[in-house]
């Protein structure tokens, strides 16, 4: 499949955009959605926006950013962006409120593989209506209200829709499906069990497996991102905002293909077993992607490095009685500086502490 000069354009044109929000959001803290006016203002620059390209001579703008491409970077590529310094950053808080961002827009996102069934539904109901520019202009909008610091949409549906309804209804899902996915893993290790799932895989449509490619890397991950972000406990939400973060860009390449090179076989095969690498505790494949593939990639090291040191002061507070605790923190200060006054290139490479808690957004 050849790429045109439009899309090649419209590609440029998305990344300006993705560094411009990624650069000013970075630098703004949230405001968990408490201040009304910021979303009566973002209300009234949708509508304005919106007015503006109906009158528009060309639709350029609109194949930009309403696209799945559009989509692509405001809604995944933006987020694991923020998803990684969050996660490599001291901070904690931040955890929390990213991985309520992927729980919503993981939804949104799961509802697009949908759209087909939803479009002709709706095709029927208003036939002079365009329901795909519709619903692709709607995730436009929707995500950049949910991980806009100013709109915080994402922390404000989680406290008000997520934690009084959502919540008591999918905890108990997740239990079930936490022994159930048990006994798939174990079933797993025969070899018979793996070919009928190949085979009966191999026979659906090529959209059907895009479809149950989609469900096996969103399904159980939302369910389990519920239940995290509903806990007191930071751990887990790490776990999976990790996961969102690796899946997000595998999801990314998986569209890439699809949409530059094509459906071939044995590509949605490919993509759930890296899911699953991700996803399973038992191969731990999103920490392990994240710190030697994102990591490097977003330049993250520093403050991975003062995020793993605080976690290392958390185990010694659990692990060690507390008469020793003050002792065997002393001894790893001091091997440390040890360590660096030993080396001077070592020690004018690493920056102090204070400068690598204050790049918090990653532009290094």
């Amino acid at each position: 499949m050849g790429i045109s000069i439009g899309q090649i354009i419209a590609w440029i044109f998305g990344a300006i955009i993705a560094v411009v929000i990624a650069v000013f959001t970075s630098r703004v803290k949230g405001t968990k959605g408490k201040n009304i006016w910021f979303h009566l203002v973002f209300v009234g620059i949708t509508i304005a926006i919106a007015c503006a390209l109906v009158f528009l001579p060309s639709d350029n703008v609109q194949k930009a950013c309403f696209s799945p491409l559009g989509i692509a970077i405001v809604g995944t590529l933006i987020p694991c962006y923020k998803s990684v310094v969050a996660v490599a950053s001291p901070d904690e808080e931040d955890d929390k409120a990213l991985l309520q961002y992927w729980i919503v827009s993981s939804f949104i996102q799961y509802l697009q593989y949908c759209s087909p069934w939803m479009n002709n539904i709706l095709d029927k109901l208003s036939p002079k209506i365009n329901c795909t520019e519709l619903w692709l202009g709607f995730e436009f909008f929707f995500f950049l209200w949910l991980f806009l610091p100013w709109t915080d949409g994402a922390v404000l549906i989680h406290k008000n829709i997520g934690d009084p309804y959502v919540r008591p209804i999918l905890e108990p899902i997740t239990k079930l499906l936490d022994s159930w996915i048990s006994v798939l893993i174990s079933a797993s290790v025969n070899f018979i069990f793996l070919w009928v799932f190949f085979v009966g895989f191999t026979m659906l449509h090529g959209k059907h497996q895009q479809f149950v490619t989609v469900t096996v890397g969103v399904v159980y991950p939302f369910l389990c991102s519920v239940a995290a972000a509903h806990t007191e406990q930071v751990e887990d939400d790490t776990y999976w905002l990790t996961y969102w973060a690796c899946y997000g860009l595998l999801f990314l390449a998986m569209q890439f293909i699809e949409q530059v090179v094509g459906r071939f076989p044995g590509m949605y095969i490919a993509v759930i077993a890296a899911t699953m690498y991700l996803m399973l505790p038992m191969f731990q494949g999103a920490d392990k992607v994240f710190r030697y593939v994102l990591v490097p990639l977003f330049r993250q090291h520093e403050m991975l490095f003062v995020r793993d040191a605080m976690r290392l002061e958390k185990e010694i507070a659990k692990k060690i009685p507390k008469s020793r605790v003050d002792s065997v923190r002393k001894q790893i200060a001091s091997r440390f500086s040890n360590t660096l006054s030993n080396d001077p290139a070592v020690d004018a490479f690493l920056p102090n502490y204070q400068s690598i808690s204050g790049n918090t957004d990653g532009m290094v």
